[in-house]
């Protein structure tokens, strides 16, 4: 329902319906409806974890589809990312996925995760080019050489602009990053 809205003009709707469904199967892992830290997370919604356990997600292409949307549509990246590493826990040997995630990291302006997840796709569409004349594997690999170029355009930028290199080397709580 979503993506017909969106394909009519009708983001706000789209967006609205996207966030509402999101909520239903989304576990509340700091992310609401809105793209930011959700007040059950923020309470650590321990209860909210059991009942949400307990739910089958929906299927997998479904979860990748909306994470499409959500890229197109919302203006945080947050929820994107979320339901798309919540699809690398079940199933890391997806390029495109990895490919998303860079998309909205590079979104969201972590130039250095945007640039691991790259990374990380374009092994594992080498490894699918190896394999066969996969058309798919040779689209994608295009599409990763694309972004990658925006990436390193846009952290120059963000550099040249006066801020500092991205925040990927800490947490949110101002930790470094382990490696």
């Amino acid at each position: 329902m979503a993506a017909l809205h969106a394909q009519h003009g009708q983001t706000d709707a789209a967006l609205s319906i996207l966030r509402r469904s999101v909520a239903l199967w989304l576990p509340p892992s700091g992310v609401d409806g809105a793209g930011g830290a959700s007040a059950s997370a923020a309470a650590g919604a321990s209860v909210g974890a059991a009942t949400w356990a307990s739910r089958d997600p929906p299927g997998y292409e479904f979860r990748c589809e909306t994470a499409k949307l959500l890229l197109d549509l919302d203006e945080s990246t947050t929820t994107a990312v979320a339901v798309l590493e919540g699809l690398l826990e079940e199933r890391d040997d997806v390029p495109e996925v990895w490919f998303l995630l860079g998309l909205a990291n590079h979104g969201g302006c972590s130039f250095s995760k945007a640039r691991m997840c790259l990374d990380q796709a374009e092994e594992l569409i080498r490894h699918r080019m190896d394999d066969a004349a996969d058309e798919t594997a040779h689209s994608l690999a295009r599409e990763v050489a694309s972004l990658r170029q925006a990436v390193e355009t846009s952290a120059a930028a963000w550099l040249a602009d006066g801020h500092c290199d991205d925040d990927d080397d800490e947490e949110d709580d101002g930790e470094p990053l382990e490696e």
